[in-house]
């Protein structure tokens, strides 16, 4: 019952558009932070979101150009 309302809730909380990727990366750095144990000296702690996100954009591959159809007719001829 508890993880049904759970679910409402961040269906709810989605549609408002509250729930952004952004909120989500930051909920999950700062649990990070939070539960870090500290008989490990300089744990690695995730960068912040628009750091994050210059990282990817820079890693995603370029997509190929796309073929442009050529201009000129297609001819179809029976012999």
């Amino acid at each position: 019952m508890k993880n049904i309302m759970y679910g409402a809730l961040f269906l709810g909380l989605g549609g408002c558009g509250v729930i952004t990727p952004a909120s989500v990366y930051e909920g999950i750095r700062s649990q990070q932070k939070i539960n870090a144990d500290p008989n490990i000296p300089n744990p690695p702690i995730l960068p912040p979101y628009d750091q994050y996100q210059k990282e990817r954009e820079k890693s995603k591959p370029t997509p190929p150009q796309s073929v442009q159809p050529s201009k000129k007719p297609i001819e179809v001829g029976f012999a």
